[in-house]
């Protein structure tokens, strides 16, 4: 078994600076997907870095321009 780190819906939020409300906005959409547990929605760590991968916003440093 994986022994990645399980995140929940708080931790998530909590990552993203958005409240527990979008998160579970995000997943009723298909924008996130999680694993549906007992306790409650739990993500994983590597799938949540790859979502802020894909939806940051390109600085200039990354050499596109603002």
């Amino acid at each position: 078994m994986d022994t990645e780190n399980l995140l929940t819906v708080r931790d998530v939020a909590k990552r993203l600076a958005v409240t527990e409300v979008t998160i579970r906005r995000w997943l009723k959409r298909g924008i996130l997907t999680g694993l549906e547990t007992p306790a409650g929605w739990r993500f994983m760590e590597s799938d949540i870095q790859l979502f802020m991968n894909q939806h940051r916003t390109p600085t200039k440093q990354d050499g596109q321009e603002a």
